[in-house]
């Protein structure tokens, strides 16, 4: 959740929050997540811890990698 409030901080043109997205997004994340075995949600905490450490933003980093994919370029470009 606050990967995704810094993005729409950084890059608001691009990224919509509306209040009820992130309650919508909660809700979402925990019925997804009951579905994963205990390992993954091992790796999974453990990719997280290491972005937090390393002061990355995979939601960024997620979003950048399908614009870039899809021949749309950067947040920073699209913002722009």
């Amino acid at each position: 959740m606050r990967w995704m409030e810094e993005l729409h901080r950084k890059y608001p043109n691009i990224i919509k929050r509306a209040p009820a997205d992130a309650e919508l997004f909660e809700r979402y994340a925990l019925c997804e997540l009951e579905t994963w075995s205990d390992r993954s949600l091992e790796l999974y905490y453990r990719d997280i811890c290491s972005a937090q450490i390393n002061g990355k933003n995979l939601a960024e980093e997620r979003y950048n990698n399908m614009y870039r994919r899809t021949g749309q370029g950067s947040l920073v470009e699209l913002e722009e």
